[in-house]
């Protein structure tokens, strides 16, 4: 082939050439540009209601539909709410009831102040006062029928003092005196004849007194003590009067119970039961006198006692 029919040959290719490349370029670009645009257009179509169509298309809707609504902004979404608490956890049967209240050591009270060692104890020194009333018999009797018998019977009074010390736990030694007086207008004188008469008896001696249990007030004991009476009486029935001045000896015993009134004070009473015996001897004209008088009786005595 000549060069001229070459060059027409290529003449008529280069147009050739230029269309293929702008078809595989036009190819290429709307391939990859518009080939998804037509799948979604062709989605939408079908998901489109009767009447529409897609741009382009055939079919035309009757009326143009307004365009879809433009969708607000989502509003923002409220803020978190704070979760409840957990419910508490389950109590098994019995968990209900209150624990069960521990119990309390009892109060101790304070210890009182210290006593001191002697209170309200029987110890120690010894003071006693009692007085009270006194029944008892005196009668005197003589070896002369010029001077007849006396007796002085009645209820009178009587005191007694004691004083002492504490050489033994519980027992008391100490002395007295005291003082026991009669007084009646019955007094017999001779053999039936009555007059009034007084009887006196004064004591002193030593005692002993006893308390079995020092804290508390019963206690008993005795005393023995010289005793000097003397018998009054006025003359009756013709019968000359007798006087009587002697001494002697008595004896006692008593038991009484006292009660704390403070530490080392007690009030009581004791019951005394004793007598006496005394002699005159008086020088006469005639000879020489003799007389005997003799008393017994008991007495109840209300106390003080400080010990």
């Amino acid at each position: 082939m000549n060069r001229s029919q070459r060059r027409g040959s290529e003449g008529c290719f280069q147009p050739l050439m230029l269309g293929l490349r702008l078809g595989l370029g036009l190819g290429f670009g709307f391939g990859f540009g518009f080939g998804p645009g037509l799948e979604t257009a062709h989605a939408q179509e079908e998901q489109m209601p009767e009447g529409w169509a897609l741009p382009g298309g055939d079919a035309a809707p009757e009326s143009i539909a307004p365009p879809p609504p433009v969708l607000a902004d989502p509003e923002p979404e409220p803020a978190a709410v704070p979760l409840p608490p957990p419910p508490p956890p389950r109590q098994s049967a019995g968990a209900g009831k209150p624990p069960p209240r521990r119990a309390m050591a009892p109060l101790t009270p304070a210890a009182p102040p210290a006593l001191p060692s002697n209170a309200y104890v029987h110890d120690g020194f010894y003071l006693r006062f009692g007085a009270g009333p006194v029944y008892a018999r005196t009668s005197v009797r003589t070896d002369r029928v010029s001077q007849p018998d006396v007796a002085v019977r009645g209820i009178g009074g009587g005191f007694e003092f004691w004083i002492g010390g504490t050489p033994f736990r519980g027992i008391t030694i100490g002395g007295l005196i005291g003082f026991n007086q009669i007084t009646t207008d019955e007094a017999t004188v001779g053999s039936g004849g009555h007059a009034p008469g007084l009887a006196n008896t004064a004591l002193a001696g030593v005692f002993i007194d006893s308390y079995p249990d020092p804290h508390q007030g019963f206690h008993f004991g005795g005393w023995v003590a010289g005793a000097a009476t003397e018998v009054k009486t006025e003359a009756a029935g013709g019968v000359g009067e007798t006087d009587f001045s002697g001494g002697g000896l008595a004896l006692a015993v008593f038991v009484g119970l006292d009660a704390w009134i403070a530490r080392q004070w007690s009030f009581g009473a004791l019951l005394r039961l004793g007598g006496s015996l005394a002699r005159d001897r008086s020088q006469q004209q005639s000879g020489q006198l003799l007389k005997q008088g003799e008393t017994y009786g008991a007495a109840v005595l209300v106390s003080v006692v400080y010990q």
